[in-house]
């Protein structure tokens, strides 16, 4: 009786390789349509809804289901965080964190606006060059806002009124003379500013709703208070 397990064997294989082939051009197709994307060393897929650390820029304009997103130059991607127009397709986001770290010789240029974000309630930017707070000034439900500005301070806030659901601000690096707004904000318990003075009337009036109010005219002076042993 003939021997028919080296064909069945053989055939097998042969089935095998076709499978393999078959899945190595269906994973082709899905990378070409930007349907599976290589973030952080991994595979994801366009319809994840968070990512953070070392993200390719290029990935994140494909992912446009996005709710928390935590972008950060301290680790080593092949994009220089300059351009950060992309954040304009998150229509779904609703956490979004940014850092240019001390040591990267690039900065991030400008904020596009935030208003196809709607549902933004927490933003921190570190260390970008922000000289106005225009881009979120669609964005009513914000609840927290840290900004960082690199080099220019922070010039104008205006963009926080109709901001009536906010209740923790930060502003380092600030460079304004007009702080009148922040009496536009019902909600805000904390309030810390670093760079400029908050003129006697408008602090005397956050601290009578109870506002907790920080407020250091330099750095140096908020260093020496927040370091000192």
């Amino acid at each position: 009786m003939e021997n028919t397990a080296p064909k069945k064997k053989h055939t097998f294989l042969k089935v095998l390789a076709v499978i393999a082939a078959v899945l190595l051009l269906l994973f082709a197709v899905l990378r070409a349509t930007h349907i599976i994307l290589r973030v952080n060393g991994h595979y994801t897929t366009c319809f994840a809804t968070e990512v953070s650390g070392g993200i390719q820029v290029s990935e994140l304009v494909y992912m446009k289901r996005l709710k928390k997103l935590n972008l950060q130059t301290r680790y080593k991607t092949d994009d220089d965080l300059l351009e950060v127009d992309f954040l304009t397709k998150l229509t779904k986001l609703e956490d979004l964190y940014l850092w240019r770290d001390f040591e990267d010789p690039g900065k991030i240029k400008k904020i596009p606006s935030l208003k196809n974000s709607p549902d933004l309630y927490r933003v921190n930017i570190l260390e970008a060059s922000v000289e106005d707070l225009d881009f979120i000034s669609e964005n009513t439900a914000l609840k927290d806002l840290t900004i960082h500005s690199y080099l220019s301070g922070v010039k104008d806030i205006s963009g926080l009124r109709n901001k009536t659901v906010l209740e923790r601000l930060t502003l380092w690096n600030a460079d304004c003379t007009d702080f009148s707004v922040l009496l536009e904000l019902p909600e805000l318990k904390d309030l810390t500013v670093i760079g400029s003075i908050i003129p006697d009337e408008i602090r005397n009036e956050l601290i009578s709703r109870d506002v907790k109010v920080t407020n250091y005219p330099t750095y140096a002076e908020y260093y020496a208070a927040e370091f000192s042993e």
